[in-house]
């Protein structure tokens, strides 16, 4: 599937890429936006796996859910990329979420 096709997949239905991981993932992001993470230390604050992050990396840089950050250190470091419609959409689909689940109680 093409990224443009994703993408517009995505704007209409957002519950197709928040699987739990990515929800962890998001959440951590969007709680500390201006925080720089290395892979293993986002891992970390997640909650998640290095290995289950790992493998969906490529798939927050291509949507546009993180950017890279400058800091002074050999390893590269990442913060959620504010200025992506993505990570509106993801805030908005997690405090729904969050919402719901109030509302059950």
């Amino acid at each position: 599937m093409a990224m443009a096709e994703s993408a517009q997949e995505y704007a209409v239905n957002p519950h197709h890429l928040l699987d739990s991981i990515t929800k962890e993932v998001a959440t951590v992001l969007l709680e500390n936006p201006k925080i720089a993470y290395n892979r293993s230390s986002l891992a970390e604050a997640a909650g998640v796996s290095r290995d289950a992050l790992y493998r969906r990396w490529d798939s927050y840089e291509e949507i546009g859910l993180i950017e890279e950050a400058e800091v002074e250190s050999k390893t590269t470091h990442w913060r959620l990329n504010s200025d992506s419609e993505i990570a509106d959409l993801l805030s908005e689909l997690l405090h729904s979420t969050l919402r719901e689940g109030e509302n059950q109680e």
